[in-house]
């Protein structure tokens, strides 16, 4: 009877006692640093993170998104099924181009601009301070600036243009303020 009392004691699991919240955080660091995705944005947990530590971890995976997205989306799926889509048109003649035109200015038809949907910032004023400070500069042009953000130039611009065309209209004024 001794025998097996003994043989079972020393089956019985160890107990992992106070180590193990820092083992399951170091295999989390490692799975989560293999597939470059910041630990934080995984788990929530910022225990660990300050300010500038979280802004560039998040900084460095949308850079990481935005080349997946250019990438592998764009130019692997959204663009061949774009040219496939516009070939087909033309050729049911859905639209009003005629397949011997379309054929001698294709590349200009079928060129289209991939705009993505805007990542929020991290600190808004002062990301919105350095894109006006770079677009002053002339470091980046307005278009990039709004492209960025998810949106058309041009419509942007033509949007700009009717809202002051109706608050002129309707003789409305807005204070602009503008931040050193």
């Amino acid at each position: 009877a001794r025998r097996r009392a003994g043989f079972f004691r020393s089956r019985e699991p160890a107990d992992v006692g106070g180590t193990y919240e820092a083992y399951q955080y170091r295999q989390q660091l490692a799975v989560f640093g293999a597939l470059g995705i910041p630990y934080s944005l995984c788990t929530s947990d910022l225990r660990r993170a300050n300010y500038s530590s979280l802004r560039g971890s998040i900084v460095e995976y949308r850079r990481k998104l935005e080349q997946f997205q250019h990438n592998i989306f764009v130019f692997q799926m959204c663009a061949p099924i774009w040219r496939r889509w516009l070939d087909t048109a033309v050729l049911s003649e859905a639209l009003p181009i005629g397949p011997t035109e379309y054929l001698l200015r294709q590349s200009e038809y079928q060129r289209a601009k991939w705009i993505p949907q805007r990542n929020d910032w991290v600190d808004p004023l002062k990301d919105r301070q350095a894109e006006k400070l770079a677009v002053d500069s002339g470091f980046k042009s307005r278009s990039d600036v709004i492209e960025a953000e998810g949106f058309d130039p041009e419509q942007n611009d033509l949007r700009i243009k009717a809202d002051n065309e109706r608050a002129e209209k309707l003789d409305l004024a807005f204070p602009t303020v503008y931040a050193s």
